[in-house]
């Protein structure tokens, strides 16, 4: 999965280049160096769509799991709090 991620911001979603963009340390050298990057959640991927993905490592390198942060999540999140926090419905920012 690492090796599908996207880290030049020209070929992100609007969402993860803006947050790609306002952390100025996250350059595309970091993110592949450390398996950070966008994923497009064209159905070929175990993300969901537009979720910003995180490589874990073990000490010699192998990939033990991966996790993502879901670039809608602000947007969700005021969604839910106008429908009125329906019990159960609550988004998650993380995966």
């Amino acid at each position: 999965l690492y090796e599908e991620l996207i880290v030049d911001v020209e070929q992100m979603s609007p969402e993860a280049a803006k947050y790609v963009r306002a952390r100025p340390w996250m350059t595309p050298d970091l993110m592949r160096k450390w398996g950070v990057g966008w994923i497009p959640g064209n159905g070929r991927s175990l993300f969901r769509k537009n979720y910003l993905v995180y490589t874990h490592r073990n000490q010699q390198g192998e990939v033990l799991s991966y996790s993502g942060r879901d670039l809608q999540f602000e947007k969700k999140w005021q969604t839910w709090l106008k429908e009125g926090r329906p019990e159960g419905k609550d988004p998650s920012k993380y995966c």
